[in-house]
């Protein structure tokens, strides 16, 4: 039997270690040896012709055979100008979404962290398939591995910004983040990450603690994205329900006691344009005060209305208008260029049927 059905994606340094110690009296050496194989070839086999086994090829097969590692197979693939969006069918049936993004000097990934979310932001198609369950930090990294191995992509960054809420499932999203930072491991550079949330502030509070419970594992240095999308209570409680729950004055005080808030480039504010809704002088002068502590940026992003949706989608013109007036104020802003929505590939855009 496979190591009791544990899949070595989902195991970090510690815990492979602790593993090799309790089954094969073996330590830190040979449990690099095998991250460092597994993340640099994206297989097990061969380990016994790798250097920390070349004097112990029996122990190189018997951890190959003891441990489990397949990845997911992709159920479809759509691509456009680039982009590709793949579909990840799970052990137990259900099924994820998956971004690979060309940029224009490196590729970026875009990885989910849920089936499913529940917080029911009325743009998002995700939302719409309420939340199945959390994803394992192995199935978190296996969407790394399938970009990187099976579609052959040298994945520079991260986003945790596909299906689900982050914070929601913090424990695997950080286990996550420790493979795939780890020297030994997929080696991406924590500031190549960035962690996105809807404004959970009780998550946000827990990684808080683990940035000072754990300063060692760098958890300050990766970016944090906030879906903002309006700085008037009303007009977010109607966008965002977590909003009803986390209201933007506590959203505030959270992110200031964050570790983050003090730097520069560690916090950038998500931030959808809706016509009509949330691009006014007044928003613009609004946003202009909330940002007072912060040194941040605000992320500009066409609205791309879903099917049914009584909102207007944004067009290049609308987003134009809204930078403007931010600049005017001093406000550091970049306007993104959404990339994959001919194949519903992009923010909020992403959905499976579970």
């Amino acid at each position: 039997m496979k190591a009791d059905s544990m899949h070595i994606l989902g195991l970090s340094e510690a815990a492979l270690s602790a593993e090799f110690s309790a089954r094969y009296g073996k330590g830190l050496f040979h449990c690099r040896g095998a991250m460092s194989a597994l993340y640099t070839a994206g297989s097990l086999a061969g380990l016994d012709e790798t250097e920390p086994f070349r004097d112990n090829r029996i122990l190189a097969r018997q951890i190959s055979d003891d441990y489990e590692f397949s990845l997911p197979s992709v159920s479809r693939v759509l691509e456009k100008d680039g982009t590709v969006k793949f579909t990840l069918a799970l052990s137990d049936g259900r099924s994820v979404e998956s971004v690979i993004i060309p940029m224009k000097n490196h590729t970026s990934l875009c990885v989910s962290s849920q089936v499913g979310c529940a917080r029911g932001c009325v743009f998002c198609r995700t939302a719409q398939m309420g939340l199945i369950r959390n994803l394992s930090a192995s199935e978190i990294v296996a969407q790394y591995m399938t970009a990187r191995f099976v579609f052959k992509k040298e994945i520079r960054n991260i986003v945790f910004m596909g299906m689900g809420e982050p914070l929601d499932n913090l424990d695997a999203v950080l286990e996550s983040i420790d493979i795939l930072t780890h020297c030994h491991g997929a080696a991406v550079l924590p500031r190549r990450i960035s962690l996105s949330t809807c404004g959970q502030c009780q998550g946000l509070g827990r990684l808080k603690e683990r940035i000072e419970r754990e300063s060692e594992k760098n958890y300050h240095l990766v970016p944090l994205s906030i879906s903002l999308h309006s700085v008037d209570n009303e007009v977010r409680d109607s966008l965002m329900p977590v909003n009803r729950q986390w209201p933007l004055p506590q959203l505030r005080q959270t992110l200031l006691a964050m570790p983050h808030a003090r730097d520069k480039d560690k916090i950038f504010f998500e931030y959808m344009v809706i016509p009509s809704v949330n691009d006014s002088a007044g928003d613009a002068a609004g946003l202009k005060v909330f940002m007072e502590g912060f040194h941040a940026k605000v992320n500009l992003i066409a609205f791309e209305a879903p099917e049914g949706s009584s909102l207007p989608s944004a067009s290049r013109e609308d987003v134009d208008r809204f930078w403007s007036r931010l600049r005017a104020l001093d406000i550091a802003c970049f306007s993104r260029i959404s990339k994959g929505l001919r194949i519903q590939a992009s923010c909020g855009q992403l959905a499976t049927k579970g």
